[in-house]
């Protein structure tokens, strides 16, 4: 998905954050590093944007992968209704959950 620089320049000038719909984790990565880049350029710490992108479907090897790329919160839109709903969130729950 592209991602205009101008609004990337205004996130890191003007925002607290950043949040990302319908990257992948593969096209996220270059525009993280963009983000970096200006933060770099303009004096701002990368840290102190808080990172949001949205997707369908996670599993643990994905959220630490996002994680890993600076991504500070995720949002995640299974997009199933009524009692699929329940099911679809209790698929997600599954895998990023760690249940000792």
């Amino acid at each position: 998905m592209r991602c205009p620089a101008a609004a990337l320049r205004r996130a890191v000038l003007h925002g607290d954050g950043w949040y990302g719909v319908g990257h992948t984790l593969d096209g996220v990565a270059p525009v993280l590093q963009k983000l970096r880049d200006i933060a770099a350029d303009r004096g701002r710490d990368f840290a102190s944007l808080q990172i949001t992108t949205a997707c369908h479907t996670v599993d643990r090897d994905e959220l630490r992968r996002r994680e890993d790329l600076g991504v500070t919160r995720l949002v995640v839109t299974p997009w199933e209704r009524g009692r699929d709903a329940v099911a679809g969130l209790q698929r997600l729950a599954d895998a990023v959950l760690h249940r000792d």
